[in-house]
This record gives structure tokens, sequence and C-alpha cells, in this order.
């Protein structure tokens, strides 16, 4: 995972057009520091951040969050890397799952109390929401993977 964050990393500044040079004037950096984090060495949260910013790449921060701290592990749903046709039509498969789930989770939910009767079928609402939240990731990265995809080929 550490091998594709640093790519990751590498990849985003090359899309923003950002020599090695240019990245780390603007991310507050020696250039050697910045070789540094894309030779493999994983970034604190206040320079991802920063990344995020000077490389407009919400992606950098989605996967340090989600394979470089425990919290995010936990937390954030995995995203598939989509096409936009793809990616239109997980969305609309997964709101119409959630769509369906939401009479249930008012009616589960309606009295503040989850009862332990109710826990199996909450948590497979649950799973409905976790489905579209991903499927909302997976497209609000989308342009930065394609991009991705461009600079692979070259």
């Amino acid at each position: 995972m550490k091998r594709d964050f640093t790519t990751l990393m590498i990849l985003a500044r090359k899309n923003a057009g950002l020599t090695q040079e240019g990245a780390a004037e603007q991310l507050g950096l020696s250039r050697r520091g910045l070789a540094y984090y894309e030779q493999g060495k994983i970034p604190n949260d206040t320079i991802v951040a920063k990344m995020m910013q000077v490389y407009n790449s919400p992606l950098i921060g989605y996967v340090y969050l989600s394979e470089n701290t425990a919290t995010g592990q936990r937390l954030l749903p995995p995203i598939k890397t989509v096409g936009v046709s793809s990616g239109a039509m997980q969305l609309r498969i997964n709101l119409k799952k959630a769509a369906h789930e939401y009479e249930d989770i008012e009616m589960i939910c309606s009295d503040d109390i989850i009862q332990p009767a109710e826990l199996g079928r909450f948590s497979k609402c649950i799973s409905s929401l976790d489905g579209l939240i991903s499927s909302i990731l997976s497209l609000k990265m989308l342009k930065l993977k394609r991009n991705q995809k461009k600079m692979e080929g070259i």
C-alpha cells in the first residue's frame, strides 16, 4: 500500500503540471524533502493536506486516510476505480438500494433506539449506505484516476 500511495503522490504532482522543485516550493518543503516523500516516506497530515490543495487531488487525502491511518481504515468504505458510465450506473444502483432501505431506517430509528431484534436489519441498511457513499466517492475521485491512466500510458 505504501508503494501505491507513493506512486499516487508522484502522479498527482505531474498531473498538476509541477516539477519537484515547483511543488516543493508551493508545499513549503525543500526539493530534497519532497523527493524523500516520493521515495516512500509517508508524509504527515499537514503535508498531505497541502498536497491535496496544491495538486488539486482529494484522492491523495482519501488514500492517505484509508491506507495509513487506523481510523480511516475502520471508517472509510473502499472505493473502486470506475469509468464515467459504470460509475454513474453504480451510483444509480446504490441510490435505489438506499432508497429501498429508507423506510426500514425510519422505522428502526424513529424511537431513537435500535432494539436488539432490529440490529440485523439496521446493519443491512448501513451496508447499503456504505455502498452509496463508496459510489459517490468513486465518482468524485474519477478525474484524477482518468488523468493517472493517461500518465501511465506515457
